[in-house]
């Protein structure tokens, strides 16, 4: 809904995918880094007015997958989000990127932890991770130089 003309560009990318990651950013169990708890009746009509902003904004690249605001879920919660038909995407890697101010840090911390059909989470909103661009800036060379390739999650749920 804020930035309508970025998601539409961004959702017409072949390179990038759209995946939902709640409307409200409020976690869907407690305790989860003290984010606000949507309430379980709330949780599939959060997750549908995610797609219906990208529906509105023209985002055409959307997958059905989704990551839980801060990683925090259950199975209880999982099965309460079943008849939106996505799935549960989890990291593995957490670079540290959100409110950080050393790229070097959060980039190390991102090349420490990549293993082969690793998932990345980081932020793209400046204001809360102004380091991140730098950070990838460092991040993507290396792991080229190491003979990784960087595939959507779509073809990485596929192989």
């Amino acid at each position: 809904d804020e930035y309508p003309a970025q998601a539409r560009s961004i959702g017409a990318d072949p390179l990038f995918e759209v995946a939902n990651h709640s409307y409200s950013h409020y976690a869907f169990t407690s305790p989860c880094y003290g984010l606000p708890t949507v309430a379980k009746g709330d949780m599939r009509g959060d997750v549908e007015r995610a797609f219906a902003a990208f529906r509105k904004a023209g985002v055409r690249n959307v997958v059905p997958y989704f990551r839980f605001p801060g990683g925090c879920y259950d199975d209880a919660v999982r099965r309460a989000l079943a008849p939106e038909r996505v799935t549960a995407v989890q990291w593995d890697v957490v670079s540290g990127d959100a409110f950080a101010t050393n790229a070097d840090a959060v980039a190390q911390q991102v090349l420490d932890g990549v293993r082969p059909g690793s998932l990345v989470v980081m932020h793209c909103t400046r204001s809360a991770a102004p380091v991140t661009e730098r950070a990838v800036g460092q991040v993507v060379p290396e792991l080229r130089r190491r003979g990784y390739r960087f595939v959507k999650v779509s073809d990485l749920m596929r192989g």
